[in-house]
């Protein structure tokens, strides 16, 4: 998802892998493995597309992300305070 992510918002395979710090062909996997788990073309030839499905993902994906970021972050403070 953090892969799917990283390539939408920089609209490139490289680009992603460049700021994630993973070979370009680590987000290229991880995104057919998603399209093959969620049934939903993500994108061709190497480019993402944003068809209505992917736009839908990557909102989720966002939320998701920022969500267990926050529970993280309660985890870690509630281990900090005992």
């Amino acid at each position: 998802m953090r892969y799917f992510v990283a390539v939408a918002e920089t609209l490139s395979f490289r680009q992603a892998s460049k700021q994630l710090h993973i070979s370009q062909r680590s987000p290229s996997l991880q995104i057919m493995q998603l399209e093959g788990e969620l049934g939903v073309v993500l994108s061709q030839s190497g480019e993402l597309k944003s068809p209505r499905g992917g736009e839908v993902f990557l909102f989720a994906a966002r939320e998701i992300m920022l969500r267990v970021s926050k529970h993280r972050q309660r985890h870690f403070m509630q281990i900090a305070a005992t």
